[in-house]
C-alpha cells in the first residue's frame, strides 16, 4: 500500500544548492538518474537519488553549465519571454494587428 508521500511513504526533499553562484533547486527522490532542467522562468532544477552526494550534484551542474546558459539564452529570446516582458501598449499594438488580420475569428 502507498501513502500520499509516494511508495512506502517516501517524500521528496527539496532545498537550494548554490553551485558557483548559481542557485539550483535540488530535489532528492526515488529516481534512477540525476536529472537537470531549466524551467520556463530560467530557474535550474535537479532531481537526484537520495544517496547522491552534494559534491556529485555540484560537479554535474558545473559540467552542464554551458548547456544551462544556452537554455537560458534560448528562453530569454523566446516569444513567451518577449510577451511576458511586453508593456500594455505593446500588447495593445499586437492585439490591433491580430484583429486587423483575422477579424472573423475574434
Amino acid at each position: 500500500m502507498t501513502r500520499a508521500g509516494g511508495p512506502r511513504g517516501a517524500r521528496a526533499e527539496t532545498r537550494v544548492l548554490v553551485v558557483d553562484g548559481l542557485e539550483v533547486a535540488l530535489t532528492r527522490k526515488r529516481v534512477k538518474n540525476v536529472n537537470l532542467r531549466v524551467r520556463p522562468d530560467g530557474t535550474v532544477a535537479v532531481s537526484a537519488p537520495p544517496r547522491t552526494s552534494d559534491a556529485f550534484v555540484s560537479a554535474f551542474v558545473r559540467e552542464k553549465r554551458p548547456w544551462i546558459e544556452a537554455r537560458r539564452r534560448d528562453l530569454a529570446a523566446s516569444p513567451r519571454a518577449r510577451a511576458a516582458a511586453a508593456t500594455p501598449e505593446e500588447v495593445a499594438e499586437w492585439r490591433a494587428v491580430v484583429e486587423a488580420c483575422v477579424p472573423a475569428l475574434i
